[in-house]
């Protein structure tokens, strides 16, 4: 009997360490660090727009302060989802502008971290410079140089039979002549040194002065040209169509323009459209050339815009 008695005060005694062993577990000590931030750069950036990406040692939310000086005065919206990997786009920038910005980031735990100050300076517009020959009413030669400025452009005195486009702002991200109008293969050009500068011919009016709508509001020339334009993944593109349904894509502006609205005549519509992807357009050979009363000029017609849209 007594040993029964013992066998149960052994079991029990047992069960009770057992018991006591399982409630004696540490409880973890709760979390109090911040997320460490690292490899913070800025990239993809334009004279309107930019991407600022970081990566954080734990999972954690993203989000981008940035202004004109350290005190930023811009916040992004805070993208929640807890990850390692932040990929933030700033838009809606300045031109030629220098911008502060930093980083932040938080843990499940709340614990947040910020960066120190860095900054990128956005693209300035892309500004071509093009004078214009006149060889007869049918065959006005485009000539364009990347080695002049803006000054010795203004200063440039041109003899009859040549004058001055206005200098244009590209929208296109990227914009490639292949060949010179009349040249054989891709990659030949006709250079020459003209009024102390070095041009290259880039294009041909072949008729000038096309009617397009009966207010008088657009002015239309048709031009051969080789001619590829890039707008990446994101850009907001610009198309302007006609009664017909032809889409013609903004390609340039007056860089000394007054107004940033073309007034478009009755039947035409000027549609925004965001590319989810790059598109890669390459222009007619012929291409219509629309000069709006801003200057603004669009070229087509596309027809794969007319499917986009």
């Amino acid at each position: 009997m007594r040993k029964v008695a013992l066998l149960a005060m052994t079991v029990m005694l047992v069960a009770l360490l057992a018991a006591c062993a399982g409630d004696g577990e540490p409880t973890p000590p709760p979390d109090t660090i911040a997320p460490t931030i690292s490899g913070m750069s800025a990239s993809d950036i334009t004279p309107t727009s930019a991407t600022i990406t970081w990566i954080t040692d734990e999972p954690a939310t993203g989000q981008v302060e940035y202004g004109l000086t350290t005190s930023y005065g811009s916040t992004t919206t805070l993208d929640g989802t807890l990850v390692t990997s932040h990929s933030v786009s700033l838009s809606d920038l300045s031109p030629g502008t220098t911008y502060h910005y930093r980083v932040k980031s938080k843990d499940a735990a709340q614990n947040e971290a910020a960066s120190e100050d860095d900054a990128f300076t956005t693209m300035s517009p892309r500004v071509g410079f093009e004078i214009l020959e006149i060889q007869s009413p049918n065959s006005i030669r485009a000539w364009i140089s990347s080695d002049i400025t803006q000054e010795e452009f203004d200063a440039l005195e041109l003899p009859a039979g040549w004058f001055k486009n206005q200098p244009r702002e590209g929208d296109p991200d990227a914009s490639r002549f292949y060949r010179s109008p009349g040249a054989a293969v891709e990659g030949e050009f006709l250079e020459e040194e003209l009024f102390g500068f070095s041009w290259w011919h880039s294009a041909t009016v072949i008729e000038p002065n096309v009617p397009l709508d009966g207010q008088g509001l657009l002015r239309g020339s048709t031009v051969t040209k080789f001619h590829e334009v890039t707008y990446d993944a994101g850009t907001t593109v610009f198309v302007l169509f006609s009664p017909e349904g032809d889409p013609y894509v903004r390609i340039g502006r007056d860089a000394n323009r007054t107004s940033d609205d073309p007034t478009i005549p009755n039947s035409w519509r000027l549609v925004e459209y965001t590319t989810p992807d790059q598109l890669v357009i390459q222009l007619p050979e012929e291409t219509l050339v629309i000069r709006a009363d801003n200057e603004d000029s669009f070229q087509g017609p596309v027809p794969e815009l007319a499917v986009a849209l």
